[in-house]
Formats: structure tokens, C-alpha cells, sequence
């Protein structure tokens, strides 16, 4: 697993619209882009989440209550 070494790393994956799997607490979620929109889900079969843009997505997108955008240092990089 690869972890991240800031926020500017996970935010420029997510804008280069690279797949990003990872971890949070040892659930499996997947980033990646559709028709130029950021989505995420629950890997393998979650119902995607789509939002306009990657700053929308890791501000308003939470796990637990809480934004991704505040919880990159929990992150567990899967595959990207």
C-alpha cells in the first residue's frame, strides 16, 4: 500500500483523473471520472457518487461524517 505525502498529491491524482483505489478504515472506495465528472464509490459494487469537479468532491464528499479532503492521511493507496 503507498501513502500519500500531502493533500496536493491526492487532490493532483483525483485532477489528472487517474483511478485511484484506496482504504479508509479498511473499506475499499474507488475515485475515478465519467462523462468529465469525478465519482466516488464503495469497491467493488457501491453506487457512485458524482460530483462537478475534484475540488467539489473531496469538499463535499464525507465518510463518517467527515470530508475526504480531511481525511487524506488515513488514505491507503490501493492501486492508482
Amino acid at each position: 500500500m503507498l501513502n500519500l505525502k500531502n493533500f496536493q498529491e491526492f487532490y493532483d491524482a483525483v485532477e489528472m483523473g487517474l483511478d485511484i483505489e484506496f482504504f479508509i478504515d479498511g473499506i475499499r472506495y474507488n475515485i475515478s471520472w465519467q462523462n468529465n465528472k469525478p465519482f466516488i464509490c464503495v469497491c467493488p459494487d457501491g453506487e457512485p457518487n458524482y460530483y462537478s469537479d475534484t475540488q467539489d468532491l473531496l469538499d463535499n464528499h464525507k465518510i463518517d461524517g467527515v470530508p475526504i479532503k480531511d481525511l487524506w492521511q488515513n488514505i491507503d493507496i490501493y492501486a492508482m
